[in-house]
This record gives C-alpha cells, sequence and structure tokens, in this order.
C-alpha cells in the first residue's frame, strides 16, 4: 500500500487484504494504519481497521489529527464498530462517521477550512489544537446535523436510510453539549454544581429520545466518574423499556471501556493515558462502594492495576531510555527534541501518580531509577537539560545529586 489513493477494495479482494492481516506484524499494522490515516477517500477505512481494532487498542499508536477524528472526539464513549450497531441502540456505528462528517464540512466550508489549519499546525501540542478547533467547530456542527437529510454518500456506510435521523440527532445532541462538557471538566468547579449542571443536561436530552439520551448518558459516565448525576441516571428505575434499555447499554460500555484497557499494554500519549486511568480508577471507586457492582469493580481494579503496571514499564522504555540511546549528537543538544523528552517524562510521571492509586508503587520507583540512571549518564545533553529531566523523574534532591 502507497500513495493517498488506492482502487477500491471489493468482495474477495477486501476479504483478502483482512486475511493478510490477520496475522501481520505490529509495525505491518502501523503501516496500515498510516496508509488509512492519509486517505482522501474515507470510505474503505473501516472495513480495512475493523479486524485491527483490538490490535490497535494495544499498540496505543498516535494518530493523524484528521477532521472527521476532531468533529466526533465528543462522542468518543458511543461509538461502536459497524458490526455492533443495532438499530435504536445508543450507539454511533464508525461507518457512520465519515457520511456525517461530509454533510458537516459541506454545510460550513469556511469553518471547516479553519479548522484544518488549526489541526494541521503539528508544531502546537495536540490538546490545544482540539480545545481551539474544537470550541470553533462543534456547536456549529451541531445545528448542521440537526433536521437534515441523509447525504449523498450515506450508502457508503452502509447502513439503512432510516437510521440516519436517530445517529445525526443524537450525536448533534451531545456535540450542542461538547464545550460545556469541555468546561464542567474543570476540576475546580464543586462536584455538586458539575452533578446539577449534569443532570440538567440528560434532563434535555430526553426530548432526543431513548438512543441520544443513552449516548449522552455513556459520553458523562466515562468523563465524569466523580459525579453520582449519571450513575443516578443509569440505575433509575424507568417504565419506559426504551430508556432502561439504553440505560443498561450506556453502563455496559463503561464497563466495557474499562475492561479494553485492563487488557491493552501499548502507550501512546503518556499525559493522555493518565487521564483515562484517572477517570477509570475514579469510576471504579465510586461502583466498588455499591453491592451490586462490588465484585466486578473489585475484580477490575486489580487486572488494571497489572496492565498499568506493564503500561508504564512499556513507556519508559520506549518514550525514554530508547529515545535517549538513540540520540545523535546534535539531537542531544537540540532544544525541541529535548523538550519532547521533557513531555513524555511529565506525561509518564502523570501516569505513575494516577496508577499508584491502584497500588502501583516499588515496581514504578525502579523504573523511574533506572531512567533517572540513563539520563545522568547520557553524555552529550546538556547539563542543565539533564538535571531537569533528572528533577521530573526522581525530584529536586536527585537533581541537585547530578549537579
Amino acid at each position: 500500500m502507497s500513495g493517498s489513493q488506492a482502487a477500491p477494495l471489493i468482495g474477495p479482494e477486501m476479504r483478502a487484504v483482512r486475511r493478510e492481516l490477520a496475522g501481520a506484524s505490529d509495525q505491518r499494522v502501523l503501516d496500515v494504519l498510516r496508509f488509512v490515516d492519509g486517505l482522501k477517500d474515507r470510505s474503505q477505512a473501516d472495513g480495512l481497521l475493523a479486524p485491527l481494532r483490538d490490535r490497535l487498542r494495544a499498540l496505543r499508536p498516535p494518530r493523524q489529527l484528521r477532521f472527521t477524528r476532531l468533529l466526533f472526539r465528543p462522542l468518543q464513549a458511543a461509538i461502536v464498530d459497524a458490526a455492533a450497531w443495532r438499530p435504536g441502540s445508543p450507539s454511533v456505528p464508525r461507518s457512520a462517521l465519515e457520511p456525517m462528517a461530509s454533510l458537516v464540512r459541506g454545510c460550513l466550508p469556511s469553518v471547516a477550512a479553519t479548522v484544518d489549519r488549526i489541526i494541521a499546525d503539528s508544531g502546537v501540542p495536540e490538546g490545544q489544537r482540539v480545545a481551539a478547533a474544537g470550541q470553533l467547530l462543534w456547536s456549529p456542527a451541531a445545528e448542521a446535523l440537526r433536521g437534515t437529510e441523509p447525504p449523498a454518500d450515506w450508502r457508503d456506510s452502509g447502513l439503512p436510510s432510516a437510521a440516519f435521523a436517530a445517529l445525526s440527532g443524537g450525536a448533534s445532541m451531545v456535540l450542542q453539549q461538547a464545550w460545556r462538557m469541555v468546561e464542567l471538566a474543570d476540576p475546580s468547579i464543586p462536584v455538586e454544581e458539575v452533578n446539577r449542571a449534569l443532570a440538567d443536561v440528560l434532563t434535555a436530552s430526553e426530548t432526543e429520545g431513548a438512543a441520544g439520551w443513552g449516548m449522552m448518558l455513556s459520553v458523562m459516565l466515562q468523563r465524569f466518574p466523580q459525579a453520582d448525576a449519571p450513575r443516578r441516571a443509569a440505575s433509575a428505575m424507568r417504565a419506559d423499556r426504551a430508556m432502561r434499555d439504553a440505560a443498561d447499554a450506556a453502563m455496559a460500555s463503561a464497563w466495557a471501556w474499562i475492561e479494553a484497557s485492563t487488557r491493552n499494554i501499548g502507550l501512546g500519549d503518556p499525559a493522555e493515558a493518565a487521564a483515562i486511568v484517572r477517570r477509570q480508577v475514579a469510576l471504579l471507586e465510586e461502583l466498588s462502594r455499591e453491592a451490586a457492582h462490588r465484585k466486578r469493580a473489585t475484580e477490575l481494579q486489580t487486572a488494571l492495576r497489572a496492565a498499568c503496571a506493564s503500561r508504564f514499564e512499556a513507556g519508559v522504555r520506549q518514550r525514554l531510555l530508547a529515545p535517549l540511546q538513540a540520540l545523535s549528537p546534535a539531537e542531544a543538544e537540540d532544544a525541541g527534541v529535548l523538550d519532547m523528552l521533557e513531555t513524555d517524562a511529565r506525561g509518564l510521571r502523570l501516569l505513575d501518580l494516577e496508577s499508584r492509586r491502584l497500588g502501583c508503587g516499588a515496581a514504578h520507583d525502579a523504573r523511574l531509577e533506572e531512567a533517572a540512571a540513563s539520563v545522568a549518564a547520557r553524555g552529550g545533553i546538556p547539563l542543565v537539560d539533564r538535571m531537569r529531566l533528572v528533577e521530573i523523574l526522581r525530584g529536586p534532591q536527585a537533581a541537585a545529586a547530578l549537579a
């Protein structure tokens, strides 16, 4: 596979590619991902990546920040593989994303052009690009999706035309509240205020029906584990069968989100991984207080602790030790390269702090000591930069000892 375009794969050809990828090496899987991320025509993306989803979750490779990824980032908790989606479920099949994104782009050409410029600036950290472009895009996109007809390329999704209204309506509702969810995630906001705001949003979301309300609930359960309004909504006894089913599906999605992390030992952005672990640990702590969930929550806490230990060890090896060893003399004095090492070191320390809430400790201390020793012994890097890295990893006393 090469270039940015490829002839369509149909029938036997697609099956043959899937068979080849089933036994492919990790590097081959990453090569395929880069190829798919570079496609302008995304109609085949889901078909090519579907058999690789579990591998990609484990590898956690960095992904190019594309328009579609940014647009549906607030819906991440409600997105499922096309094969797992059922009509009426509180989720969005992955195959629906590109057609809906093309509709938004067509309705908002000037906004889309500005968003493209923002997200293409790789010199700016991804989090800052997401915030700037998301604030510009999500609310107008919600209006563009509301009450529209299926786009011309909806047939490429493989979904019935009748599914579009519920999917676009639910997505519109979540996108309309997306920036509010960002604001409510500020840790300085009292949890009582967060609870009131989330409860109000959930009440208003009922106008979109069970599926749309369930999408919002899925997002809240994974985004705001410290708040009890989403958990109360998920466990409330309701006369409406569709609402009960949507609540059950949202809770099942939250469990699956944590269970997937217990199987994944790969590491993408360490700071992002730390943020996910923080929310998962908080949700498990809350669920473990409920008799109905205590056993499962306790078992997952144990499994997540083991996964975090493996993920942290892999992160130290891949993000610090290997890059330090591979530094050329010029790179060892390059401020940009050293800034990247510092960013990864800070992210790993965040992951370390969150993992310790699960009981990780001694093993992490050994890995951090190893990394700090490698930094201290690495010739060519200016002393002040080595001291700063050691301070991030082991604290000011270790940095002073290096001096």
